[in-house]
């Protein structure tokens, strides 16, 4: 709805929405192992972070198990309302509330032991709630080229999101018995149309996760921990960008930010260290420039710097990395184009996440040198 009172103009948004979430999830077997050694083709194990697999696997016949599953479900009824409101010709005022009512249901079975067996099925208590979030914002222009803005978030993280899966552990976050987790993001900033098509951004911004569990009395032994749900997680950062047509053949889009994120778990070893897998600086930079005949060529950077795998005091830490990319773009007419790109065109070897036990367990390499060639019609 759209409604005007006096100087003001109000863009009202309002919705009821029903979503309903399934995600079964297979045991896969038979994957086998790898030879560790190359001195010893016989000897099966794990791999030294130096050493690379040797030959094929052994026994890999994979085969999903038909009986070994994970099944979540959600179910989730959301209300909202939102409103912008235009006063006068400097300032635009937006908010709203949203409240979700959501239930999450999951078992698991194990595999069977016999063709007779179907298999053990474990039913967990379901989590349910209502939950709230919401946004402000305010926007000022003292001049049409000009925006400052101010912005408000918050938003809730309930147990079993994303994985649909739950836990009976009481210092698991999808444990029903927890509170969700919550989030709120407090960011100030300004974009500048400083010339035409070309607008330059920045901002500065906190965000402040809570309810998060945490083990208050480290090193003690088993059976005496003791554990909080009042940690945290802290990330204060800064964003600077340029976007647009420096001249009427040549574009730039290039971002830098800076991240200082960290642990706040008073009591706890972690406390006050860099969080997990998090950056303290990014950049990427990507131009392109029209040619004669119908060509375009572009290319681009991306850079990441280092990260910790964890937060403990020995954590590993995977370097960073700056990869380069490549376009070439050729217009048949006004409305079919074919492009094609080519990714890491240097064929850098990285890092691009870790996870598993203390984010050490595995390593995702970046993708290699690669090509994609593509077609784009306008209609």
């Amino acid at each position: 709805a759209k409604t005007e009172s006096g100087t003001s103009k109000h863009s009202i948004i309002g919705g009821l929405e029903y979503i309903n979430e399934e995600q079964d999830t297979y045991t896969i077997a038979g994957l086998g192992n790898y030879y560790a050694n190359a001195l010893l083709p016989g000897y099966p194990g794990y791999l030294l972070p130096w050493e690379k697999p040797y030959g094929g696997p052994f026994n890999h016949n994979p085969y999903r198990d038909p009986s070994a599953i994970t099944h979540g479900e959600t179910e989730t009824i959301g209300l909202y309302a939102f409103d912008t409101v235009e006063i006068g010709s400097q300032w635009v005022v937006s908010g709203g509330i949203r409240m979700d009512s959501y239930t999450t249901d999951y078992y698991t079975r194990n595999s069977s032991t016999a063709a007779t067996d179907p298999g053990l099925r474990t039913d967990f208590k379901a989590a349910s709630d209502e939950v709230f979030s919401g946004k402000l914002g305010v926007t000022y222009k003292p001049i049409e080229e000009l925006a400052i803005y101010a912005g408000y978030g918050r938003t809730v993280t309930p147990p079993g999101t994303g994985a649909f899966s739950l836990s009976t552990g009481a210092t698991n976050a999808n444990n029903p018995e927890n509170d969700p987790q919550e989030s709120e993001n407090f960011e100030l900033g300004a974009k500048w149309d400083f010339r035409e098509n070309v607008t330059l951004s920045g901002a500065v911004f906190y965000t402040e996760n809570t309810n998060v569990i945490y083990q208050t009395n480290p090193g003690v032994p088993a059976g005496s921990e003791e554990y909080s749900v009042d940690g945290g997680q802290q990330i204060l950062g800064a964003n600077l960008g340029i976007a647009g047509q420096i001249t009427d053949n040549w574009s730039v889009f290039a971002n830098a930010t800076w991240l200082d994120a960290t642990v706040d778990q008073p009591g706890a070893l972690a406390d006050g260290r860099d969080l997990a897998r998090t950056p303290h600086y990014a950049f990427s930079l990507w131009t392109t420039y029209k040619l004669p005949k119908g060509f375009t060529i572009g290319g681009g950077y991306r850079w990441t710097d280092s990260v910790n795998t964890s937060t403990a005091p020995t954590a590993i830490t995977v370097d960073g990395y700056g990869v380069l990319d490549a376009m070439l773009q050729y217009d048949i007419n006004s409305n079919i184009n074919v492009r094609l790109n080519v990714y890491n065109v240097l064929d850098e070897e990285y890092a691009l996440s870790t996870g598993g036990s203390g984010g050490t367990a595995r390593m995702n390499l970046g993708a290699p040198t690669s090509f994609m060639l593509s077609t784009n019609f306008r209609f």
